[in-house]
């Protein structure tokens, strides 16, 4: 390959040195400005001082005086007024007297009023006084402990008659309710004792009869057939146990219906005493 061509020699400004050399001579003051020209100002006269504190004084002068002056004409109308219509010293003068004048009427008014009170309350006391000598008080207290004892006498007499009247009832009616419930008792008792005889008597009846029929139908089996039919020898035997198990089963049920019946009984008898008892607890109380 043949060789590049030489390039041209470049040379590069020194910027660095520019700015150093711009801010110094900004700094240092050596900036040159251009010329200001500055305009004329016009002509300032000050005012008379002296000549204006003077013409303030007048001025405040004048005004004192005449407020003065107002204020001296206004006293001297307002008394003349308060002299003139309202006369102060007249008009105390004839109020005083008029105070007086109550005061004394007063006075005299509310001594006649006490003077009054004072005999109308003697009168008073007086008459009461010969009025509770005419009152015997120990005869009036014997008059309302014997119209009272009487009272309370006959009514505590009759509050007695009618409670040993209620007594009696109660008494006749509980008794009466006992003898029903005893009768009640007895003639349940005596159809519980005959019914349990029935069942007994039943009982037995089938059992007697289950072996009898037993018994039949074995010899008569038995002298027919010969010994050569055990099967039927045991049907005889079957249905005899059979009869016997029924006639059993009967017996218990009679007994087992006779307690049912006579603990539904007990029960009736035990809620009728309850709702007795509670009837009369509550005619009782009331």
């Amino acid at each position: 390959m043949p060789p590049f061509p030489g390039l041209p020699a470049i040379t590069l400004p020194n910027i660095g040195a520019d700015i150093n050399a711009a801010l110094n001579a900004v700094l240092s003051g050596a900036l040159t400005l251009p010329p200001f020209t500055f305009p004329a100002l016009p002509p300032i006269t000050l005012p008379n001082l002296g000549a204006l504190g003077l013409g303030l004084s007048a001025a405040l002068n004048g005004i004192g005086g005449s407020i003065s002056a107002s204020l001296n004409g206004l006293g001297a109308s307002l008394n003349a007024m308060l002299s003139g219509s309202l006369n102060l010293g007249a008009n105390l003068n004839a109020f005083i007297q008029t105070g007086e004048t109550l005061a004394a009427n007063f006075a005299s008014n509310i001594g006649a009023g006490l003077n009054a009170a004072i005999q109308t309350g003697e009168n008073l006391a007086a008459n009461f006084a010969a009025a509770l000598s005419t009152l015997s008080i120990p005869n009036l207290g014997l008059s309302i402990n014997a119209a009272l004892s009487a009272n309370l006498g006959a009514a505590l007499n009759g509050l007695l008659q009618a409670t040993g009247s209620l007594t009696g009832g109660l008494t006749g009616g509980l008794a009466g309710l006992v003898h029903a419930g005893e009768t009640l008792g007895g003639s349940l008792a005596t159809g519980l004792a005959g019914l349990a005889g029935t069942g007994n008597a039943l009982a037995n009846i089938w059992e007697n009869t289950a072996a009898e029929i037993g018994g039949a139908l074995f010899g008569g089996f038995a002298a027919t057939l010969g010994v050569g039919t055990p099967g039927v020898l045991g049907l005889g035997t079957a249905l005899a146990a059979g009869l016997s198990g029924a006639a059993n089963t009967l017996e218990q049920t009679g007994g087992s219906l006779v307690v049912s019946i006579n603990t539904a009984l007990t029960d009736l008898e035990l809620s009728l005493q309850a709702a007795i008892d509670a009837s009369l607890g509550i005619g009782i109380a009331a």
